[in-house]
């Protein structure tokens, strides 16, 4: 996004032709940021993070794995871990099936079963590129805006598979809805955005 921060000297720094940043010199909504991401995205398979959540050192290799083993799957997840600002442990959660149906993936989110992210997943490009983008839905803190395009890339596969393991971390911060759900009328108005697209 338009951070002032020193994010581009970073990036130099590491001196690797692999990393690209394209920043926007006006903030933009976070979404409209992700869609960005999404444009420019060229491997196979892609992942979202947020600034302040971590990647394990291992996330990507277990994942591409899971792929390898599952390649009809539509979404390949890793449990997850909550941590502070300073990088203590809070919780974690372990208790993802290990395949699941699209079906399944929908109900037990619309029953709120399970802690759910923007990140923590890995999918195919080629498959969100052909799926379309993440769209404002006008909900407080963008609440269910990442649970419409996860349900649409969920049915454009036979199964979601779940690590055993956790692989990232979501850092906790501030009053974050990130995880759960505010109330069964938002995610039923996400649901009908979801049909109807």
């Amino acid at each position: 996004n338009a951070s002032p921060d020193e994010t581009a000297a970073v990036i130099r720094s590491i001196g690797d032709k692999r990393i690209h940043y394209y920043r926007f010199d006006e903030p933009v909504e976070p979404y409209v940021n992700w869609n960005n991401c999404i444009r420019h995205a060229s491997g196979e398979y892609m992942t979202m993070l947020s600034d302040d959540d971590l990647l394990d050192s291992n996330f990507l290799s277990t994942l591409v794995a899971e792929f390898d083993a599952h390649p009809d799957a539509s979404l390949v997840r890793a449990c997850v871990r909550a941590i502070d600002t300073h990088g203590k442990k809070l919780w974690s959660y372990t208790d993802y099936p290990y395949i699941e149906t699209p079906e399944e993936f929908l109900v037990q989110r619309a029953k709120n079963r399970r802690p759910q992210f923007l990140p923590g997943f890995l999918f195919k490009t080629d498959v969100m590129k052909r799926l379309g983008s993440f769209e404002g839905n006008g909900m407080p803190a963008m609440l269910h805006l990442d649970d419409v395009l996860w349900f649409k890339l969920a049915f454009a596969g036979n199964a979601i598979v779940s690590s055993q393991k956790t692989y990232w971390s979501y850092r906790k911060h501030g009053d974050q809805y990130g995880g759960k759900l505010l109330d069964i009328g938002g995610f039923a108005r996400s649901a009908i955005s979801y049909t109807k697209s």
